[in-house]
């Protein structure tokens, strides 16, 4: 019964695959972005603080 809750959520989200890719894709731009932004090669100081 769990699995099965579980496939029929897995199908509800499937159609925001979209949204979720866009989402992953920005927020591993946005980390990159803070791990080379560091004027004093510090930058990894950024990636932890976020």
């Amino acid at each position: 019964a769990e699995r099965r809750e579980f496939l029929k959520h897995l199908g509800t989200l499937r159609g925001e695959a979209n949204t979720f890719l866009a989402m992953l894709n920005d927020t591993r731009k946005q980390v990159r972005e803070l791990y080379y932004s560091g004027s004093n090669g510090d930058g990894a100081v950024g990636v932890q603080a976020y």
